[in-house]
């Protein structure tokens, strides 16, 4: 029974984005639990203080990555129905034709 939890939970990870949040969240709470059983004092103030950097890394890589190349997140089968699409290859024609044309007037 508890494979099949685990079954669902990786599933259900389809996405890049949906990874860099289930291993947030994985480090995050690895890092929690820690921090209540073992821990005391200031060290469980510095385990809180690493999960909050954790996370801000977590957002920051994400946003660099969204903003460098935002396809990455994207599933591939997201995309193929535009790719296949009619207007996606007459806007890909089009272009061509632009640069081609850009060639041979230089």
């Amino acid at each position: 029974m508890a494979e099949s939890k685990w079954a669902k939970v990786l599933d259900s990870v389809a996405s890049p984005l949906k990874f860099f949040a289930l291993a947030l969240l994985v480090v995050d709470g690895g890092i929690a639990v820690v921090a209540t059983i073992a821990l005391e004092g200031d060290q469980i103030f510095y385990a809180v203080l690493i999960m909050a950097f954790l996370f801000f890394l977590v957002v920051v890589i994400v946003g660099f990555i969204t903003f460098v190349r935002p396809m990455n997140l994207q599933q591939v089968d997201e995309m193929k129905h535009v790719i296949e699409s009619e207007g996606f290859k007459d806007a890909v024609e089009d272009i061509v034709v632009q640069e081609l044309k850009k060639r041979d007037s230089t």
